[in-house]
């Protein structure tokens, strides 16, 4: 192909090099007949030039013809003797699967013997193509030289020239070859393609199955176990379990030396690097404070070598496309040691006093004891009777033994009891495969709760420990935020290796993966609640590392307005939801036609019942980016007053002198006046108002009220305290003092200590303090007659017809009594 590109920019170069001559020529003047003889020259030595590269490469391409038929006639003299050994093959295979199948078909409702007959003919098959892979390789790379040579015949310039009719016809005697040859190779790959196929379409059937076949094998009864006659029928089942063993043990365990080495490298490549950091995190661990330093060194001591040799050994398991299962579950066990012990670890984190034994290790017992009973899968009542024998065994350890004195470890304990004697319910119903699953999923479930719940509570002892100041301190509140919630996901999603190594773990979780329900048109299932829960779990991380590194921001002094830091924060917030929420609707198959009808229907909403919602969302991103109210204000609004603790979307959230916390929508402080005490400044201007008698000392009393204002610690200089003389009032002469605090929260008390101070000078200077005073008249009335208590039978009051005595209407010279 390289070459059928090369001779066309070959033929353009060239002529790009002749036409320079040409045009030189044709403007030179007719007139010179020398210039004319120089260009046709140069035209036609441009010409030879460009048939001479023609022609070498046309003898190359000739030789490459040459070459391939050389290659061609050897391929088919060496075809019979490659043709009778691929065909010797190939029968060997085809009486390997033939047992296979016959294999397959008495165990067609035998689950663990149908995936060891799936992943022999999976072998089968990598056999089989390595077999015909030289002669397909050969015979794809004699086609595909060819057909880069036929693109020359596509590219030439002159097609009708002697080197291309000489090239055509190799190239038809080439091709004749290579197909002779194509179906020589076709005939000798029949046999090995048609048993191929047959091979795929049980591998396709068994696969297709299998999901099915292990849910019964987990849910459905095993028989009767307190039937004679069922014991019968398993004692002559019996007799082939070596079989069935050999079957297994031939795909779950390396077969040659040369596979075992490749499982322990793979173990080696896996734990050397670990056990390195481990070795490293000790050094660094000893100049950690000493609860984090211990706790460390515990975990490297007690669970960290199981927890790597368990990741070694599930890593080796998985290799060239293989499962060695027995490896898997010693990887399993391991693991699931490691962890257990590990919660615990990170349960006695800071108390090193603590035993390095968990209390939960009675749960692994029916771990291990469950996983051999299935792997080496007993028919189902022997299975049955083993596992009744250890739950017996386990129940009444779990009876004898000392019960934690830490909350959680005893709960757990009580809950696997509880766990313990379901199960044993179960296995004598029949449902012994089930009940051994259920105790590993109680167990699972177990130990992450307490992983979980230790790491939360690691994470709060180290956070005491971080540094809370400058770079470093921005920097570990960071890392913080981010690690912890990845440990809590990781420890959470572990247990996930012990089911693959159960079993028809793989079909389990793929069938778990695949259950779901229908709402509408709208589908769920366990991958997408999956994936929605952990994008929730990383978006309320990604928003505390925001939080936290805009809370650094403003601890550090960064040339930011620190009432700004909050509006950020509740921005940054509400993006990433709004982002996590289109993520959800994205993976619950919303298209964007249908987010417009919901838009729709929301904007009819907005009019009718949510118009105060959306008027105080509105509201709220005014007054955050307005800048009008900020956190720490002191405002008044609706005869609240109180100071500004947060300002939300769509509220305000005010805390009042009481101790109360008051809402306000936000829309308030748009459409209704409001007063911001601290809008300029925490500096405020108060008022002390007093009154002395008539005939005082108005400059004394004015003089008094400055030095009373001027004494307190928290009374300003600049601007300096004014007093003024107000009004004449009904009995007071009435003074203003005015003078101003650096800040609003000194107002109260400073009215205070001033109003005593004027007391207490006003007394020491004779100046009195005015009140408001009443001028009450006594009349002087005769005693009534014997007519007039006649009279007083109608309440003592004079008839409208009878007129005072001028003696009793009130004499000013009478005197006078004041209250």
């Amino acid at each position: 192909m390289r070459r059928s590109l090369l001779v066309p920019c070959l033929l353009l170069f060239f002529s790009a090099v002749a036409r320079p001559g040409l045009a030189t020529a044709a403007d030179a003047a007719p007139a010179a007949s020398v210039a004319n003889s120089a260009a046709a020259a140069s035209e036609q030595a441009s010409v030879e030039t460009v048939q001479s590269v023609w022609d070498s490469l046309m003898q190359g391409n000739l030789q490459d013809l040459a070459d391939i038929r050389a290659k061609a006639d050897d391929l088919l003299a060496r075809l019979p003797g490659l043709g009778a050994a691929l065909n010797k093959s190939v029968n060997d295979i085809d009486e390997e699967f033939r047992k296979l199948a016959a294999i397959a078909q008495v165990s067609r409702s035998m689950p663990a013997e149908l995936t060891v007959v799936t992943e022999r003919t999976r072998r089968l098959l990598e056999r089989l193509d390595s077999q015909t892979a030289p002669l397909e390789d050969a015979l794809a790379a004699l086609t595909g030289r060819l057909d880069e040579l036929t693109a020359l015949e596509v590219d030439a310039t002159d097609p009708a020239g002697a080197a291309m009719q000489r090239f055509r016809a190799d190239l038809d005697a080439t091709r004749r070859k290579i197909t002779q040859l194509q179906t020589t190779v076709a005939r000798s790959l029949a046999p090995a393609r048609s048993l191929r196929a047959d091979m795929e379409a049980q591998q396709e059937r068994m696969q297709k199955a299998m999901p099915t076949l292990w849910r019964d094998y987990y849910l459905s009864a095993a028989g009767k176990l307190f039937d004679p006659a069922s014991w019968s029928a398993e004692l002559t089942r019996l007799q082939t379990i070596d079989e069935v063993l050999s079957l297994r043990l031939s795909t779950e365990i390396p077969q040659t030396w040369q596979e075992w080495l490749f499982v322990l490298v793979r173990v080696i490549v896996v734990m050397a690097p670990l056990a390195v950091l481990l070795y490293l995190s000790r050094r660094a661990a000893a100049r950690a404070p000493d609860p984090i330093r211990d706790g460390w060194l515990r975990i490297v001591r007690n669970s960290a070598f199981w927890l790597i040799l368990g990741l070694g050994l599930h890593y080796a398991a998985w290799s060239n496309g293989k499962m060695y299962q027995i490896v898997a579950s010693f990887g399993t066990m391991s693991l699931c040691w490691g962890q257990m012990t590990l919660a615990w670890d990170l349960h006695a984190f800071g108390h090193p006093d603590q035993s390095r034994l968990s209390p939960l290790w009675p749960m692994f017992l029916p771990m291990l004891v469950g996983m051999v009973l299935l792997y080496f899968d007993p028919f189902p009542l022997f299975l049955a009777a083993a596992w009744l024998t250890a739950q017996a065994f386990i129940l009444r350890r779990l009876h004898t033994l000392p019960k934690p004195e830490e909350g959680l470890p005893r709960l757990l304990l009580q809950g696997f009891t509880v766990v313990g004697w379901l199960s044993l319910l179960l296995t004598l119903f029949g449902f012994a495969r089930l009940s051994i699953l259920l105790c590993m999923l109680y167990t699972a479930l177990a130990v992450c709760v307490q992983q979980d719940v230790a790491l939360v509570r690691v994470g709060n002892m180290v956070d005491q420990y971080l540094p809370k100041e400058g770079g470093r301190g921005i920097a570990a509140g960071l890392l913080l935020a981010l690690v912890l919630p990845a440990a809590l996901l990781v420890a959470t999603l572990a247990p996930t290796l012990w089911i693959l190594a159960y079993p028809g773990g793989a079909y389990l979780l793929q069938h778990v993966a695949s259950m779901g329900f229908n709402v509408g048109a709208v589908s769920f299932n366990a991958i997408q609640v999956v994936s929605i829960f952990i994008a929730f779990y990383l978006t309320r991380s990604l928003i505390t590392v925001g939080r936290t590194f805009l809370d650094g921001i403003r601890r550090q002094g960064v040339q930011l307005d620190s009432t700004l830091v909050g509006p950020f924060q509740t921005a940054y917030t509400y993006f990433l939801w709004a982002l996590f929420a289109l993520y959800v609707l994205s993976s619950l198959g919303f298209s964007l036609t249908s987010l417009t009808v919901v838009a729709g229907g929301l904007s009819v909403g907005v009019g009718f019942g949510m118009q105060n919602i959306v008027q105080n969302f509105i509201s709220g991103l005014m007054v955050i980016f307005g800048q009008i109210i900020r956190e720490g204000d002191v405002v008044e609004v609706s005869n609240i007053t109180g100071t500004v603790r947060r300002v939300n979307i769509r509220s305000t959230q005010v805390e009042t002198f009481d101790n109360a916390t008051v809402f306000i929508p936000n829309s308030q402080f748009l459409s209704n006046t409001f007063t911001n005490w601290t809008h300029n400044g925490r500096m405020v201007r108060r008022e002390v108002a007093v009154g002395v008698a008539y005939g005082s000392d108005m400059a004394l009393a004015m003089k008094l009220l400055t030095q009373a204002a001027l004494e307190h610690p928290k009374v300003l200089r600049y601007p300096e305290p004014l007093v003024f003389f107000t009004d004449f009032a009904a009995s007071s002469l009435n003074l203003l003092l005015r003078y101003w605090v650096a800040n609003i929260d000194h107002g109260m008390t400073t009215m205070t200590d001033i109003r005593l101070r004027i007391n207490e000078l006003y007394a020491k200077h004779d100046i009195e303090i005015s009140f408001p005073q009443l001028d009450v008249h006594i009349r002087d009335q005769a005693a009534p007659t014997e007519e007039g208590n006649g009279a007083s039978a109608d309440g003592g009051l004079q008839h409208p017809t009878d007129k005072p005595d001028a003696n009793n209407a009130p004499s000013p010279a009478q005197p006078t009594a004041r209250l």
